[in-house]
């Protein structure tokens, strides 16, 4: 997306043109970045071109000049953000917010800069942990590990269990080779989904570097098996992030919502985008799958229905709408929506993995069999599928068989209890009830869609 200012100036000068005009020349009203529309998305520039037009009609209010920097910048336009958030800063000195936005549009491009902004929000307020804690994080970077050390226990005193403050003194720790508090910080942050994967990355290295090889291996696999760390809590990041407009930019932001499981609050973001781009399948998809997350199937099943009807070669609205009728249990029905996902996408294992599901609970067992061995020959490693066919095998008397597939699948998923059982039982050749072909005994865990649609990467 092209996006180029008209005005021509460096950053530091901008800001020192601003600030002369204003204590030399109270009258005087700076007028707002000009901006090319080229390439920029129509719903972007409206809800720029608004904001401009606020901030031009009340060139003196800091809350215009700081709504119209939030908005720049939640649409990338960096540079153009931080000279509106500048005058936001000169118009109320006292609010946090502008110099920490400021550091946000900058703290890549120009760490040094950022700093100085954060110094100035953490002087301004210590309402908000977010500027202390980047402040504390460049800072480290920089290596001034001793304010920064201060600054994370400084947010450990106000913010108990900050596992994100955790996590900063884990490294200055480990960059003292300080490896007994290293580990101490690093303990609380290997639950939190914001942190874990780091954290269990560290925890390699410090085990490695205590002669404890199983244990840094152990912690390694960990770290290379877990998804990506969730973006950390910052409810001002959120407020900049809630006036993301255009296609892109909504879908990206509800993306990373439903990550975190938040689904909740991606669904505004998409009603709007399904509004503003009624041809969008993309958003459609999305949409379907927040209200799934959310638990509205009967929602989900209505915009993914009507999805299909207007794309039918869109491989994820057939997917997700098989879902949505897999979780009200009418697997007949979701059955053919499947079947489409697989014709579009050869390759798709999560939709023959559910088409084995739905199989299997319609009574056609040789049609499940085969729908999972279509999901591993596309995913191997994918251990539900593995031990859903493991126990078909054995409740069917394929005893060889169903020990092989139990046998990798327990490896890639050494904590299913009940399989392990299943597995020691076969091996044993003792299956529950005495008979030669195991009943199943008490039922396994449910295996079907409800905790296995794919996650947003």
């Amino acid at each position: 997306m092209k996006r180029r200012a008209v005005w021509a100036t460096g950053l530091l000068v901008a800001f020192g043109v601003v600030a002369l005009a204003w204590r030399y020349w109270p009258s005087a009203s700076p007028q707002p970045p000009a901006l090319d529309p080229t390439g920029v998305d129509p719903v972007v520039w409206r809800a720029v071109e608004a904001a401009r037009r606020e901030a031009q009609q009340s060139p003196k209010s800091a809350r215009a000049w700081g709504r119209l920097g939030m908005v720049l910048l939640a649409h990338q336009f960096h540079d153009e953000s931080v000279f509106c958030l500048a005058r936001a800063e000169l118009l109320d000195p006292h609010d946090a917010r502008w110099p920490y936005y400021q550091a946000l549009a900058v703290r890549r491009s120009d760490p040094e800069s950022a700093i100085a902004c954060l110094r100035r929000a953490v002087a301004a307020s210590t309402e908000f942990d977010g500027p202390l804690l980047l402040l504390a994080e460049l800072l480290m970077q920089r290596g001034e590990e001793d304010e920064a050390r201060t600054l994370f226990q400084q947010v450990l005193h106000g913010w108990r269990g900050h596992n994100r403050a955790h996590l900063g003194l884990a490294r200055i720790a480990l960059e003292n080779d300080d490896l007994s508090h290293c580990r101490d910080h690093l303990l609380p942050a290997l639950d939190d989904p914001s942190a874990q994967k780091a954290a269990f990355a560290l925890l390699a290295e410090v085990e490695q570097r205590r002669g404890n090889r199983a244990a840094a291996e152990e912690a390694l696999h960990r770290a290379r098996q877990l998804p990506d760390d969730l973006p950390w809590s910052d409810p001002l990041v959120e407020n900049v992030q809630e006036r993301v407009v255009g296609l892109l930019e909504v879908v990206t932001r509800a993306a990373s919502l439903l990550r975190q499981r938040r689904a909740e609050q991606a669904i505004p973001l998409l009603q709007r985008a399904v509004a503003d781009y009624p041809d969008s399948s993309w958003a459609r998809v999305l949409l379907g799958r927040a209200y799934l997350a959310s638990e509205n199937v009967s929602m989900a099943e209505e915009v993914l229905r009507a999805t299909v009807e207007r794309d039918p070669e869109a491989v994820e609205a057939q997917f997700y709408l098989g879902a949505a009728l897999s979780e009200q249990k009418d697997f007949a029905a979701a059955i053919p929506y499947f079947q489409t996902a697989t014709r579009l996408k050869s390759d798709y294992a999560l939709a023959w993995y559910n088409l084995g599901v739905c199989y299997k609970q319609r009574g056609d067992r040789a049609a499940a069999r085969a729908a999972y061995r279509s999901c591993l020959a596309c995913k191997p490693l994918f251990a539900e599928a593995r031990l859903n066919l493991g126990e078909l095998l054995a409740e069917d008397g394929d005893i060889d068989a169903a020990i092989e597939e139990l046998r990798q699948g327990v490896h890639l998923k050494p904590d299913d209890a009940h399989a392990r059982q299943l597995l020691e039982s076969l091996r044993s050749r003792s299956p529950p009830n005495g008979s030669n072909r195991p009943s199943g005994g008490r039922q396994p865990p449910e295996r079907n869609i409800g905790g296995l649609t794919p996650p947003l990467r």
